[in-house]
């Protein structure tokens, strides 16, 4: 009878093996993180502006307001924002029906009022924003909010009435690369290539 036995190597091969490879992933992943370090020192934050009111003021409902922008660039050099998505949403004081109490003559009494999120969320964009090294810029929006409001609602929440989500950036980096950033979610800035899918709202040319 004849044995086969393959020959699976020796043990110091397949540590200098595996050790090539460890050596490859380490370099992979040091490159990565050169190209992306400008990209990395690049910050954008918001806040949001209106008009408050109580639920009780008779000069009317708010219903516009303003949304403010800032983009941080902490590196040396400058960074071209190609676009900004920004999700807007809005929280309202609802009238509680159940719990008003009226007078005889059909005067209210007693009044309460609950705190709800608007029936929708609205996206926003802001294109060829250039953030130079070391500096920080705004930029800012109006937004009506109106058709946000649920049924019975008076006026937008005191503390949160108008809250906003950068949900994506689109860069340029100084040497041309394109990245996908995405701040608040803990995810490193993706590298755009020319076989990477396009999200949804994103420039056709992205």
């Amino acid at each position: 009878m004849l044995a086969f036995s393959p020959d699976w190597g020796t043990v110091p091969a397949w540590f200098g093996g595996l050790s090539l490879v460890l050596a490859l992933i380490i370099f992979m992943k040091d490159r990565s993180a050169g190209e992306r370090k400008d990209v990395d020192l690049v910050g954008a934050w918001w806040e949001t502006n209106w008009e408050i009111r109580t639920p009780t003021d008779e000069t009317g409902r708010v219903e516009t307001g303003t949304v403010k922008v800032h983009f941080g660039n902490s590196g040396n050099l400058p960074i071209e924002i190609v676009q900004v998505a920004a999700e807007v949403r809005t929280r309202w004081l609802v009238r509680d029906l159940d719990q008003w109490d009226y007078e005889p003559d059909g005067r209210p009494r007693s009044r309460s009022w609950t705190i709800k999120s608007g029936t929708e969320s609205q996206q926003y964009f802001m294109s060829n924003v250039r953030v130079p090294p070391q500096e920080k810029i705004e930029r800012d929006f109006p937004i009506d909010v109106g058709h946000m409001a649920p049924e019975h609602a008076d006026q937008l929440s005191l503390e949160d009435g108008i809250t906003c989500k950068i949900l994506w950036m689109l860069i340029v980096d100084n040497v041309g690369r394109r990245w996908e950033v995405c701040p608040g979610v803990g995810r490193r800035a993706r590298r755009i290539r020319w076989y990477s899918r396009r999200h949804e709202f994103q420039p056709h040319q992205w």
